[in-house]
């Protein structure tokens, strides 16, 4: 008998309502989406963000730091008097 460990339960694919990344145009981000903290409202899927990390700038400025998130939540941060909405769902 196999511990419970060892078995995957398949999980349906998390969807970002509302969400499009800014890259490919994909809308709405399926799986984890990435938000830059220093730009105002840009999003990428997770392809487009690996591929960002592939080919440097050419899609986005890889000196803003982007927050991973997996699943869609209503967050919003202040940064520089504005506010920040980082996920939304319906």
């Amino acid at each position: 008998m196999r511990a419970n460990s060892e078995f995957k339960v398949a999980q349906s694919p998390v969807i970002h309502p509302g969400s499009l990344c800014d890259n490919c145009g994909v809308s709405p981000i399926i799986g984890p989406k990435f938000t830059c903290l220093t730009c105002e409202n840009y999003e990428l899927c997770e392809q487009c963000e690996y591929l960002s990390q592939l080919q440097g700038s050419a899609i986005h400025d890889n000196d803003h730091p982007l927050i991973k998130v997996k699943k869609p939540m209503s967050l919003q941060l202040e940064k520089s008097g504005k506010q920040v909405m980082l996920s939304h769902s319906k």
